[in-house]
């Protein structure tokens, strides 16, 4: 019996190791198995492809925005938004050009993002102030290679730094009286890239050349512009925000009959300072024109200085007399430095603030003192035509402007400016308001901003 027993046990042992060993293999195979599928769901699904949309995880986090993105890089998009709110006060002028204000510069609700990572979208209403919003930005992109990218839609025309550089980040509440000669959104297509990244850009446009305006012509407006930025791969902060620039723009116009060719009042007051002469009825802008522009800009540390020169060449024509036609050449420049007392690097769009207000003791923000000279010239040969008036217009104006501006963060700005603005025309005091002649006045304007 205990023989048997014995018998029994050796076997019984032997079974166990046995077993022990199927285990063991049977979980390396299961392992391999597992290691096998890893690999296979290891690679990259092909773009487009139902595998590629179904994997996909979506991280959802809050950077000067709300966004969301795609573990992959494939998908991205960003909701944002700004108010901007200016308080406009005339002062040291008895007549009071105009009343002092509050005012809605700027509301917008801003869409972008990309698909597939080489399809880019973006859509951008803006109320300010008005009963309806419109359209600002509505274009679609294609950015697979940094040499050659195309835009299709309505977005900021290649033309002039400070037009090109967004409301949110001017040096000042408002833009020089140079503006007044540049273009703002237009629609058309665009391609545009780098021939040396960071070093040279390029944009050649074709756009109705009507802004956001119904096309009146079947002609098209053509814009290029180039930015080279020689040392911006140096590493050496004290040149590499060394920036030279030029742009150009060539089309026909289609304006009505006895619609002046610009804009005749400063960004800062709103003051009309050109007033029509008797056959200012009987004009028409509908010939070629053409514009030029220069910008030069130094960005170092926390110093930063722009200027930038505007020449146009704007054809017409009188009723009655349609192979006579005159010429008028429109020119403008400014000059404008700017520096971050608290040592904030100046940067072309968002401040880089060192010290967020309520972030720890004695943070304060950034502070940033900004002055900027302006003129704009009227041509003489829309007087010498009575186009405008020659005793009540402004041959040229000149403008001097300081501003200090505090962001609490990087999100929130508060802005003071001041304005002195000289009216010069053939005669002292041209500029004629509420019945009282002029020469110059006086603008406070207060921005209040946020966005996201």
């Amino acid at each position: 019996m205990n023989r048997l027993s014995r018998t029994l046990g050796f076997l019984a042992v032997l079974a166990a190791f046995a077993g022990a060993e199927t285990i063991e293999e049977r979980v390396k195979a299961l392992e391999e198995k597992l290691k096998v599928k890893e690999d296979t769901s290891g690679k990259t699904p092909e773009p487009g492809s139902p595998e590629a949309a179904v994997s996909n995880k979506i991280d959802v986090y809050f950077k000067n925005g709300l966004q969301a993105k795609s573990q992959d890089g494939n998908f991205e998009i960003k909701i944002g938004g700004r108010v901007l709110v200016h308080y406009r006060e005339y002062f040291t002028n008895s007549q009071r050009i105009s009343i002092d204000n509050f005012s809605i510069r700027e509301v917008k609700l801003d869409l972008k993002g990309r698909i597939w990572k080489d399809f880019g979208f973006r859509v951008e209403i803006n109320g300010s102030g008005s009963a309806a919003f419109v359209v600002d930005d509505a274009y679609v992109s294609f950015e697979r290679w940094s040499l050659l990218k195309v835009k299709v839609g309505q977005f900021k025309a290649p033309f002039s730094i400070e037009q090109t550089t967004s409301t949110l980040f001017i040096d000042m509440p408002e833009r020089g009286p140079s503006d007044r000669l540049v273009p703002g959104y237009e629609l058309g297509a665009m391609v545009y890239g780098e021939v040396f990244e960071k070093i040279l850009e390029y944009n050649f446009m074709i756009a109705n050349g009507t802004l956001k305006a119904a096309e009146n012509n079947s002609d098209k407006d053509f814009y290029a512009r180039l930015q080279l930025r020689p040392f911006a791969k140096t590493g050496i902060d004290f040149i590499k925000g060394v920036h030279a620039g030029c742009s150009v723009n060539w089309g026909k116009r289609g304006l009505a009959r006895g619609v002046l060719p610009y804009t005749y009042s400063p960004p800062s007051s709103q003051t009309v300072f050109v007033a029509r002469g008797p056959r200012a009825d009987q004009v028409r802008f509908d010939r070629d024109r053409f514009r030029f522009c220069v910008e030069l800009a130094w960005l170092a540390g926390p110093v930063g200085l722009k200027a930038e020169y505007i020449k146009t060449r704007d054809t017409y024509r009188f009723s009655g007399a349609p192979d006579g036609a005159g010429h008028s050449n429109h020119e403008a420049v400014f000059v404008t430095a700017s520096w971050f007392i608290t040592m904030e690097e100046k940067n072309w769009d968002r401040p880089n603030v060192k010290k967020p207000i309520f972030s720890g003791s004695g943070a304060f923000g950034a502070l940033e003192l900004v002055a900027r000279y302006s003129r704009f010239n009227v041509p003489g040969d829309l007087a010498r035509d009575e186009v405008t008036s020659k005793l009540t217009s402004a041959q040229h104006v000149d403008e001097m402007a300081a501003c200090i501006n505090w962001y609490p963060n990087a999100n929130v700005r508060l802005s003071v400016m001041y304005a002195y603005l000289e009216y010069n025309g053939r005669r002292n005091n041209p500029l004629v308001i509420a019945g009282k002649r002029i020469d110059h006045e006086d603008v406070l304007i207060v921005r209040m901003q946020i966005d996201f």
